[in-house]
């Protein structure tokens, strides 16, 4: 049952209300903090593909944000006028726009981008570091179906590591209180020489090939 004012946990758990939920939250905030500049969350979405990819087509920052023409060619019209992108001829096809931030528009866009991830940062504040990072690398892989590195992967030793602090924690005396704190650096340093081992394995091997 829910209580008057909110819904209840049958409600609360289901991940498509979750979802969209923060998502509304979270375009509210930005929109917000992105409103001094005059322009929201899909033109600046527009400026950061524009800003990452060299020579980029009217046609390719549509197809990679998912917007249609007419909505991409209106966003382009608004921030060409505020000068902060330019668009001309394609070089090799002059059928197709090359858009680019103008010199004022590089400025304006570090400075619109820094304000919305000071929004981001704002809105999950009451999440600890590590669940922030663990809520950004969650979302990464169910939108991108690509699963990043964990540090446990990057290095497996990590994992003895634990295990090491963890049987060190009872009272101890000060001599094998030393001996425990040197433990995990001496598996630090082997994972950081099987590392280079690794890499210098693949180029000696490519210098023998």
């Amino acid at each position: 049952m829910s209580s008057v004012g909110g819904p209840g946990r049958e409600v609360t758990e289901v991940l498509g209300y979750l979802l969209k939920h923060a998502h509304l939250q979270l375009t509210a905030a930005t929109t917000s903090a992105l409103e001094p500049f005059g322009i929201d969350s899909r033109a600046l979405g527009v400026l950061r593909v524009v800003a990452s990819r060299e020579s980029t087509t009217q046609q390719e920052v549509a197809q990679l944000l998912g917007v249609d023409r007419t909505t991409m060619v209106a966003l382009l019209d608004s921030l060409e006028e505020k000068e902060i992108v330019s668009r001309h001829p394609h070089a090799h096809d002059r059928r197709r726009n090359v858009v680019e931030l103008t010199e004022s528009g590089k400025d304006f866009f570090e400075r619109a981008q820094e304000a919305e991830r000071n929004a981001e940062n704002a809105y999950i504040s009451r999440l600890g570091p590590r669940e922030q990072r663990q809520l950004r690398e969650a979302l990464h892989v169910i939108v991108t179906g690509e699963a990043r590195a964990t540090p446990d992967q990057r290095c497996p030793y990590r994992r003895r590591i634990s295990r090491v602090r963890s049987a060190a924690r009872p009272a101890c005396t000060s001599g094998t209180r030393a001996a425990s704190r040197s433990a995990p650096a001496l598996i630090i340093s082997s994972c950081a020489a099987s590392s280079r081992a690794a890499v210098s394995g693949g180029v000696d091997g490519g210098r023998r090939r």
